[in-house]
């Protein structure tokens, strides 16, 4: 209360939340926009198994649209020096 008396005052302090009575929110779902559905590389590898290489080609570059040459394997990564570690605990 003031001097005058005309004001009340009080003070409301807030309570905490205890947590016990909390719950995690729940998880959400990501859908995937992008055209290519599968995220395990193992399915994708055995899908693609089977097929000769220039039909895989053909259907890689249909499925991501994208040429059909940047599915060939590079010639410099066939060529490239196998190096041996100097450190075997690498």
């Amino acid at each position: 209360m003031t001097d005058d008396g005309s004001t009340i005052v009080a003070l409301h302090r807030d309570q905490g939340f205890p947590y016990e009575h909390s719950r995690p929110l729940p998880e959400e779902e990501k859908e995937s926009t992008g055209i290519l559905r599968m995220e395990n590389v193992e399915e994708v590898r055995r899908v693609f198994k089977e097929t000769k290489p220039e039909i895989a080609r053909k259907q890689l570059a249909a499925l991501t649209l994208t040429t059909e040459h940047r599915w060939f394997p590079r010639a410099r990564d066939k060529r490239a020096k196998k190096t041996e570690m100097n450190r075997p605990y690498l």
